[in-house]
């Protein structure tokens, strides 16, 4: 992998950035998607929508507001974006579904979890359902070089047991 020729933003190659060490050196990638797919989805989205803060998008959150929230993702997709100075040049849009059924729409770009994202994506792993796991966020505190809390955290993804849920 190298920084000098577009890949294709994929989470095959997101995990593979990962494995061999050059995640940071993603510097120029291209979405696998033509933007006559990305509109049809689009298209197809909005007239699913259930209610009108759906349809304009008011159920995008962000993961560092999602912590400690069940769900189970349904699909995921990656967008190009970059909090200057810090952090991955694109995050991933997790399609999840609470446990009380709510379909959401979560952003997260941290590194941690967009490597697990990008591997279970790989695997196929994900889903709705019986059968498929819940994960959620959690806040993961950090520290400065001599081990006490610098006051920030980072985002880990963890699954959630059964007994954890609210039903059986």
């Amino acid at each position: 992998m190298t920084d000098l020729m577009p890949v294709d933003l994929t989470s095959t190659y997101i995990a593979a950035a990962f494995k061999d060490g050059t995640i940071d050196q993603v510097t120029e990638f291209t979405l696998n998607k033509d933007p006559s797919q990305v509109r049809s989805e689009i298209a197809a989205q909005r007239d699913s929508a259930k209610s009108f803060e759906e349809l304009l998008g008011g159920n995008t959150t962000s993961g560092k507001n999602f912590v400690n929230r069940p769900f189970q993702i349904e699909s995921l997709s990656w967008q190009p974006g970059k909090i200057e100075g810090e952090g991955l040049p694109f995050y991933a849009v997790i399609h999840a579904v609470t446990t009380d059924g709510e379909v959401q729409t979560i952003t997260c770009g941290a590194k941690n979890v967009v490597n697990i994202l990008a591997i279970a994506d790989r695997e196929h792993w994900f889903g709705i359902g019986e059968g498929y796991p819940f994960v959620k966020f959690v806040a993961v505190p950090l520290t400065d070089d001599n081990g006490k809390p610098n006051g920030r955290s980072a985002l880990d993804l963890k699954h959630v047991p059964a007994h954890e849920l609210p039903f059986k």
